[in-house]
């Protein structure tokens, strides 16, 4: 990769479908720049109502609609474009309808893993929308995932289904191989989606490498350091190993939870990510949202982990 590519117009580049003509490296920027949910909005005055909605319509595509709806709201407001605002008002309101929907489901079965003695941790969606986002509603879900103990998994299926939630046959084939066992339930208004997954890791040939189930995801509580370190390696396995920086969503939940850790929280971090063996996966994911988003918390983190073998070569592939 040049050197003087920014990481922006490489991500251009790598990850978003559309052509470069249609959606320009200038649009892509402020994208990025609108996606960031503690920074405010860049000035606006300039842009197009072409340019607003082509970066609105990658926002839904990156999964970062609700962070960039919001700030973009004035911007229609003051252009007098009420159907805008409508339809992003009337997205939000399905999508927070959904969440406490999952939510209500997810407790419930969280509530009757522990009554079975089912080992098991909700992780991202709730948790980091949660603790993670100043502004809840900034991190938006379409599925509650379990990470389940692997001797535990087929009784958390047995819960599930005798719940009401069912899994096709094809489904549950492909869960065989990806240990990600996706259950439905069907409602009224729609379709409950809830994941029991023995690993965040789907990619059986990536596992024989490198693995993100119950046992590494507790060994923080196991260390007694910080829960936000198991928030920012959660965050960085299911960007870099599961999503494979796909889409701006998973790299900005990796943003928020570097913000949240505090230098207090290093050590513990490096302990953690060295009886884990996950370094490189740390330095190179870090080092892309330090970039990104130009966070001093994510170079801080980064440059913890600066020496790490082929960190350097890493982060300038990605």
């Amino acid at each position: 990769m040049s050197s003087n590519l920014t990481p922006i117009k490489n991500l251009e580049r790598h990850i978003f479908s559309l052509p470069p003509h249609h959606f320009s490296y200038n649009n892509w920027e402020l994208l990025v720049q609108l996606s960031d949910p503690e920074k405010t909005a860049p000035d606006l005055v300039n842009a197009s109502e072409k340019c607003v909605k082509n970066v609105l319509e990658a926002a839904r595509m990156h999964g970062v609609i609700e962070i960039v709806g919001r700030k973009l709201t004035p911007w229609f407001t003051n252009k007098g474009l009420e159907s805008e605002i409508a339809l992003l008002t009337q997205e939000r309101q399905q999508l927070i309808a959904k969440t406490m929907l999952l939510d209500h489901h997810g407790n419930a079965l969280s509530d009757m893993f522990s009554q079975y003695g089912i080992h098991s941790e909700i992780v991202k969606g709730p948790t980091f929308s949660n603790l993670l986002y100043k502004n809840r509603e900034d991190r938006i879900y379409s599925d509650i995932d379990f990470l389940v103990k692997i001797d535990d998994v087929d009784r958390a299926n047995r819960v599930i289904k005798d719940y009401g939630f069912v899994i096709g046959d094809k489904q549950l084939a492909a869960a065989e191989r990806t240990l990600e066992y996706q259950w439905v339930l069907k409602t009224a208004t729609l379709d409950i989606l809830i994941e029991i997954q023995a690993d965040l890791i789907h990619s059986p040939s990536l596992r024989r490498h490198v693995g993100y189930g119950y046992w590494e995801h507790t060994v923080a509580d196991r260390f007694n350091v910080s829960p936000l370190v198991k928030l920012l390696l959660t965050a960085i396995m299911h960007t870099a190993c599961s999503n494979k920086f796909g889409v701006l969503k998973v790299l900005v939940d990796v943003l928020q939870a570097c913000r949240r850790l505090t230098p207090l929280d290093d050590i513990g971090l490096k302990l953690v990510v060295r009886q884990l063996q996950i370094e490189l996966e740390v330095v190179t994911t870090v080092n892309l949202v330090a970039n990104l988003f130009d966070d001093a918390n994510a170079y801080r983190i980064a440059a913890l982990f600066e020496n790490v073998f082929h960190a350097k070569l890493s982060s300038r592939l990605i």
